[in-house]
């Protein structure tokens, strides 16, 4: 039997090095060597964030700024965002469609999904079914 289980053990203390500490380690020093300058530390990225964000505050002046407004997703296509953020831009869309803000505001939440089985994910608006809805009202 101590065959069989001396073999097993050091199967996994080796494999748990090589996965758990080796190759995370050589893929976060190719990262940094390739990509030194990208990420929340950027510069760049941390000035088109304060340009956007100032540009929206003259939008909404006294209103917080959803961050799902300011920041952009890896592929820049997710279909939802949060309601603070649907909620943001009620006042713009209801002046461009020329509808009144309390109905936009309605939509907004008849199109706010909740989380999964009440505790996963965040709250959330499809932007697409928002502006379908929108488009069916004639706004």
């Amino acid at each position: 039997m101590l065959q069989q289980i001396r073999p097993a053990v050091v199967m996994i203390v080796v494999m748990t090095v090589i996965t758990g500490l080796a190759y995370p380690l050589a893929m976060t020093g190719i990262a940094q060597a390739l990509f030194p300058y990208l990420g929340p530390t950027s510069k760049a990225l941390v000035d088109r964030v304060k340009e956007d964000a100032a540009k929206l505050a003259q939008e909404n002046p006294n209103t917080p700024i959803p961050v799902d407004l300011v920041t952009t997703s890896a592929s820049g296509l997710d279909p939802d965002i949060t309601p603070a953020a649907a909620l943001f831009q009620v006042p713009r869309v209801a002046k461009a469609r020329g509808l009144a803000p309390d109905k936009l505001r309605a939509l907004v939440e008849q199109h706010t999904d909740g989380r999964l089985f009440g505790i996963i994910g965040e709250p959330h608006v499809n932007v697409l079914k928002l502006n379908l809805a929108l488009d069916a009202m004639g706004g």
